[in-house]
């Protein structure tokens, strides 16, 4: 409702895939009231309920309720078709012919070299208050991202900044490499891997320009966030202040 799509879209539509479906289809039904009735902005605002003024034009509020009318839609066709729907109870498994491991202790190692920070010292918010889960972030010393356990590939976006996975035991975790860097649409990004596919650890994930991205004005610091940590009662950092890919990065215990 703010513009802060990330939880939603990492924690939930995409794991689910039905509500990112629904938010979808309500998305095209308020986009088509929206082009038929001409609604423009007026002012460059982010995304979200508190930009709405920004569609107050100089010849009267006729515009502004159109763009009200057009939020109400989106929210509206994307409950009811969610509701109708129905949501899965469990995501569907990812077959890898690997069976999963015994509840007990996981390690997950450092998929980048670099310098360790706090998360809640990372400067988007939506991952510093912990909304999307607890980890840690490393700010890179090179561009390469391998992968910090045994696991399957779940999410691995277009604009290849951002990669989930599922490891063997169990723990669901999101790389993020960078800060706003889907703005850059894939530029200075590369994948060497597929969604669904399994990987062992230390494989080579993403690889990416840092320097070049730097140099676009992004922030380069990757957030480690372990989406499903209600899961672990006990989880553990290592104290390191540099870390090297591959070295032991989180402990997570049930």
């Amino acid at each position: 409702m703010l513009g802060v799509t990330e939880p939603a879209l990492y924690g939930i539509n995409l794991r689910y895939k039905r509500p990112l479906i629904s938010a979808m289809i309500g998305g095209g039904a308020a986009g088509l009231f929206i082009g038929i009735f001409g609604v423009r902005r007026f002012a460059q605002v982010a995304p979200g309920l508190l930009a709405l003024p920004a569609f107050i034009g100089p010849e009267g509020l006729a515009n502004f309720y159109y763009a009200v009318i057009g939020c109400v839609i989106a929210f509206v066709v994307s409950f009811l078709v969610q509701y109708v729907w129905g949501l899965e109870e469990e995501v569907p498994a990812v077959e890898t012919g690997i069976e999963p491991a015994l509840s007990g202790d996981e390690t997950i190692t450092a998929p980048l070299s670099g310098t360790v920070i706090k998360l809640s010292d990372v400067a988007d918010e939506v991952f510093a208050s912990g909304m999307m889960g607890s980890g840690a972030a490393i700010i890179p010393s090179e561009g390469k991202v391998y992968a910090p356990a045994d696991a399957t590939v779940t999410v691995l976006l277009d604009t290849k900044h951002a990669i989930g996975l599922r490891t063997d035991a169990g723990a669901e975790i999101l790389i993020h490499v960078g800060m706003d860097t889907v703005e850059l649409g894939g530029k200075h990004f590369e994948t060497h891997v597929a969604k669904d596919q399994h990987v062992t650890k230390g494989t080579l994930l993403l690889s990416f320009d840092a320097e070049e991205i730097k140099a676009a004005g992004y922030d380069i610091t990757t957030p480690i966030v372990v989406t499903n940590a209600a899961e672990y009662p006990e989880f553990v950092q290592e104290d390191d202040a540099t870390v090297t890919a591959g070295a032991a990065f989180l402990t997570l215990k049930k």
